[in-house]
């Protein structure tokens, strides 16, 4: 046992109370996620988790700033009641700091606070000082970074999103700096009573690294038995959806067996970008670019119509023919990222058709074949869908426009009737919400590859739970046309609106059988 000076025994609980805030930061982590995978929503929410979690930490922040304060504070000024409340005044202020995480006010006084308190000692105690307030400030970052993770996760509120952030790389230089000043304000705090080592050889210390490398073995554990089981769910996953969770099977949905062809998209969107261009014009003031045109612009786009009558053509041969799939770069890992530029290029072009069935009614039925054909060319995505939901809305609007206006002969309106019934009857709606439950399934479990939560063992275990309990879901709808939504975590919060997809399809359905 190490002998103890008048106050060296706040000392040393400053020095447990730093061990316990630097490595309960973990454990506490890793038991709020092992809540969140083992205890149902009902029970406990994940608002509540979260809460808990920053709760206790912060209260093992606030006993190691109460103490190592308090040590000079008492010493100094142990016949004067009045600066030691000041002293309890500013340990509360530095608590608020740590509730609200704002570690970025802290490094101030982490590392000058040393230089004050022992200003009349040693340099080489200052410099300890120094170090620990690096060390305390590298710690509360990680404290912070695991706060955020916990909410990403638990929540689906994650702050830096969008940012290639590493969080392993800093856990571990974090994890070094807070180390080595624990250990040097350990050092600076003994003096000459009493040793790190001896200090290390205490019970409660022992404890509480036995329990952090349990915590950290457990985390690895975890991570290869959530691995295990999501890969199992992946294996049923693509027998049920009878293809491929990766990069290959997102081609072959796109593709839907079609040749690509970018160059084809390329001289549709020359096409219609000329087109579009010609019969487009540009109003000045607020409002006014929403404004009915006048007759005067109703005259010129009827002649620019007619001016391009050549570039009609090109395109209603271009869209005659087959219409190949667009090359989409797929590639494992980042499918998130896949972009369906050419969806813009569909819809500019049905506009130009839409414009021809204005200006051309007498060869409305060959236009609206094309039309569908437009519509038709891409499906599998949820962006698909969209694209589809208002294609319909504005062939059919513009079909009813004309017909009121007396525009379109009975029988044009009975072929266009008859058309609008057989694309009301291609649409199998279990089976297109099945190809989207399919890509939603390869998102998922591509989306646990790509994202940099998985680079810290206790986040990537959950997030392989996380994307299991996904995948379930979407298996489960594939099988059975009802969807179970995850308890929690960001599962539930991104789940598939299947039934608003559903009512999407439903809609376009009606809205074809009535015209």
């Amino acid at each position: 046992m190490c002998k103890l000076s008048e106050d060296a025994s706040m000392r040393c609980k400053s020095f447990i109370f730093g061990q316990l805030a630097l490595t309960a930061n973990w454990i506490l982590f890793v038991l709020a996620l092992l809540l969140a995978a083992w205890v149902p929503e009902k029970v406990i929410t994940s608002r509540a988790i979260c809460l808990g979690y920053f709760l206790l930490i912060t209260v093992c922040w606030a006993f190691y700033f109460i103490t190592y304060i308090g040590s000079w504070i008492q010493k100094k000024y142990s016949d004067k009641p009045i600066l030691q409340w000041l002293y309890v005044g500013g340990s509360t202020a530095v608590i608020a700091l740590s509730i609200l995480f704002c570690v970025w006010a802290l490094p101030v006084i982490l590392i000058t606070l040393p230089l004050l308190i022992c200003g009349s000692r040693s340099g080489k105690t200052a410099l300890l000082g120094v170090i620990a307030g690096i060390g305390e400030f590298a710690a509360l970052c990680c404290t912070v970074l695991l706060a955020l993770l916990l909410k990403a996760l638990l929540l689906g509120e994650w702050e830096f999103a969008g940012i290639p952030f590493r969080c392993d790389m800093v856990m571990l230089i974090g994890g070094v700096l807070a180390l080595a000043g624990m250990f040097a304000r350990g050092r600076m705090l003994a003096g000459d009573d009493w040793t790190i080592r001896s200090a290390m050889k205490k019970p409660l210390v022992i404890i509480i690294w036995s329990v952090t490398i349990i915590s950290v073995i457990g985390t690895f554990i975890a991570d290869h038995v959530q691995k295990n089981i999501l890969e199992k769910v992946r294996k049923e996953a693509e027998i049920t959806f009878n293809g491929e969770l990766s990069a290959d099977g997102m081609k072959k949905v796109l593709q839907a067996n079609r040749k690509t062809d970018a160059a084809f998209y390329d001289k549709l969107d020359d096409l219609t970008r000329k087109i579009n261009k010609s019969m487009r014009f540009k109003r000045g003031g607020k409002g006014k670019k929403l404004a009915k045109p006048t007759a005067e612009e109703l005259k010129k786009r009827q002649e620019n119509f007619v001016k391009n009558a050549a570039l009609y053509a090109g395109l209603n041969k271009l869209v005659a023919g087959e219409i190949p799939a667009y090359p989409a770069e797929c590639k494992d890992g980042s499918l998130i990222q896949v972009k369906p530029f050419h969806y813009r290029i569909l819809r500019s072009a049905s506009f130009a058709l839409l414009t021809q069935m204005r200006y051309d009614p007498e060869n409305i039925v060959k236009y609206s074949e094309l039309y569908f054909k437009l519509v038709n060319s891409s499906d599998g995505t949820a962006s698909a869908l969209a694209m589809q939901n208002r294609m319909v809305k504005f062939w059919c609007k513009t079909v009813a426009g004309l017909k009121n206006s007396g525009k379109i002969s009975g029988k044009d309106f009975k072929s266009l009737q008859t058309l609008a019934k057989l694309q009301a009857e291609k649409s199998d709606i279990a089976g297109r919400l099945k190809k989207l439950a399919y890509v939603e399934a390869i998102f998922a479990y591509d989306l646990y590859r790509a994202h940099n939560l998985t680079t810290i063992a206790a986040t990537g275990a959950y997030f392989k739970y996380d994307r299991t309990e996904a995948l379930r879901s979407l298996t489960a709808y594939a099988k059975t046309g009802n969807m179970t939504v995850p308890q929690r975590g960001i599962a539930k919060m991104l789940t598939v609106p299947f039934e608003a997809f559903s009512q999407q399809y439903e809609e376009m359905k009606a809205e074809l059988n009535e015209l």
